[in-house]
């Protein structure tokens, strides 16, 4: 099994270029399928965040292997949704710890660790919220039929919603936000404090648990490709 954490932070090296095109940010999760589908990829270079599907994906070793730089598209507006950093609270109101790794098996999500024991994905009803929600009745989750008959009535009513829809004059003049140039972290990170301490290179110490993140200490995660640890690891 894979260990989410270990991926994310891991350069990404295009084959054809011979040259690191970004880093792991984050994970992108569907939790209908409880897999990851995609990653966001931090560019400092050109200070954007890009997106990576995981079937554009080589192999993954020491660094993450993509055929070239055109497998990274846009990714500005897509927020990261990982459950690391999390906190998990049972229907009863008991804290079970904050999620610190999550275990894949081909990009699947097997279990979820937390300071104080492990947890079943099946197990949590709420992914999405502020805290994570755990239930000790499993989910049952609905299979979607692939190769499910349309129903050409129900075809219908959609061509003609769609006509209408075409009619309406306040859709016809509709703007696309384009990406901009953004600084990543710094407005996101000033003034957060750390719930764990964070290792460099070396294991040189960043930042210790419950201090509060200052510009130097943006400035040295930089240096150690560490902003994302700090992401995810504070409040």
């Amino acid at each position: 099994m894979e260990r989410l954490t270990e991926i994310i932070s891991k350069k990404i090296i295009s084959q054809e270029e011979g040259a690191c095109v970004g880093y792991v940010l984050c994970p992108l999760i569907d939790f209908q399928t409880m897999s990851v589908y995609a990653f966001l990829v931090c560019d400092e270079t050109e200070e954007k965040i890009k997106y990576l599907d995981c079937k554009s994906i080589l192999s993954v070793q020491e660094f993450v292997m993509i055929k070239n730089s055109n497998m990274l598209t846009f990714g500005e507006n897509m927020q990261n949704n990982s459950p690391i950093g999390k906190q998990v609270i049972s229907a009863d109101g008991i804290n079970l710890g904050r999620v610190k790794e999550i275990y894949l098996n081909n990009k699947k999500i097997q279990k979820l660790i937390t300071e104080k024991c492990e947890i079943c994905p099946q197990n949590i009803s709420i992914w999405d919220g502020e805290y994570l929600i755990f239930s000790e009745k499993r989910i049952k989750r609905k299979k979607i039929n692939k190769f499910q008959r349309i129903d050409k009535n129900i075809m219908q009513k959609v061509e003609i919603q769609n006509n209408k829809y075409a009619e309406n004059k306040e859709i016809k003049n509709i703007s696309v936000q384009l990406p901009y140039k953004t600084n990543i972290y710094s407005q996101k990170l000033l003034g957060k404090i750390a719930i764990c301490d964070i290792l460099g290179f070396n294991n040189e110490l960043i930042v210790k648990k419950n201090e509060v993140i200052t510009d130097r200490i943006i400035t040295v995660a930089k240096k150690h490709n560490k902003l994302n640890h700090l992401l995810v690891n504070c409040k």
